[in-house]
């Protein structure tokens, strides 16, 4: 289209707006008329141009507002993310201490078992003690 118009362009010139003293007013008229398809068909490319340009423009508009809807998104996204990140710090503090709370009842459990046992033996002792004094009286 576009070689077309310089073609045309270059070919043909536009008429004089007004007659020459040469020029009658009739042949003015026909060259003129003989040049409206031309003017026509430039007219129709002109058309066609703006209606790519608005295209063009529409697309733009239109990539623009996805871009800001990705950028907002990306920030909600960023949000999410920190706020994951600070969960997972908070988790971890709370399990490093409830792995020492764990390791602390364990320890305590170990002691009160000796204990336990310690106990059972005395009271053995002392059952086994009555049971040979009273044996042998």
């Amino acid at each position: 289209i576009n070689a077309e118009y310089m073609g045309a362009r270059q070919t043909h010139r536009p008429p004089s707006p007004l007659p020459t003293e040469s020029d009658s007013l009739l042949d003015w008229q026909r060259r003129q008329q003989s040049y409206m398809p031309e003017v026509q068909h430039n007219e129709g490319l002109i058309a066609e141009r703006q209606q790519g340009i608005q295209k063009v423009e529409s697309t733009l508009t239109e990539v623009a507002e996805i871009m800001k809807q990705m950028a907002g998104m990306l920030q909600e996204q960023g949000e999410g993310l920190e706020l994951i990140e600070v969960s997972v710090g908070q988790t971890l503090k709370e399990t490093q201490g409830a792995n020492r709370e764990l390791e602390a009842a364990a320890h305590t459990q170990r002691r009160s078992r000796k204990l336990m046992c310690w106990v059972l033996i005395f009271v053995v002792g002392v059952i086994g003690t009555f049971i040979v004094y009273f044996s042998v009286m």
